[in-house]
């Protein structure tokens, strides 16, 4: 077929954050087995990734299982924070390129309202948050002696 039956690819927006390719697929490699086989919710069906302007995060759930993967990364250009739910698929895409381009290759994100080339949508305000679940440590750990705990 003629490349004119195809349509034009669209332009890249203008670049939100840069950052390296094997930081990302660390965090698909931590979480990606807590990720949804059912079809029926697209929430569950890939993982949520949180950027900020000093944390990289991603989490991934099926509803009984909660995987949370957190990076220190300095994302130079962002100001706030961006969440984006990006499929199985495109992390299993991005992983396979990443470590077929090896440890100095980097992903460019932009911000637009159109879908995305990653395929990743802006995440519905409705999503829990990810911390909730998780138990926080307040106050002091309390201690005790073994001979005080029983037999």
């Amino acid at each position: 077929m003629a490349k004119e039956n195809f349509p034009a690819l669209p332009a890249m927006p203008h670049t939100l954050v840069k950052l390296p390719a094997v930081v990302l697929e660390s965090l698909i490699a931590k979480t990606k087995f807590a990720i949804s086989m059912e079809e029926s919710r697209y929430t569950l069906n890939g993982g949520l990734l949180i950027l900020k302007p000093d944390t990289l995060a991603m989490v991934a759930t099926d509803g009984h299982r909660l995987a949370l993967a957190e990076t220190d990364q300095k994302l130079a250009g962002l100001n706030g924070e961006v969440r984006v739910l990006i499929p199985k698929k495109a992390m299993d895409e991005v992983e396979k390129l990443s470590a077929a381009a090896g440890s100095d290759a980097h992903l460019e994100f932009a911000k637009d309202e159109k879908p995305s080339f990653l395929s990743g949508r802006p995440s519905p305000p409705d999503l829990p948050h990810s911390h909730r679940p998780i138990p926080e440590l307040r106050g002091s750990p309390s201690t005790r002696e073994q001979q005080d705990c029983g037999p």
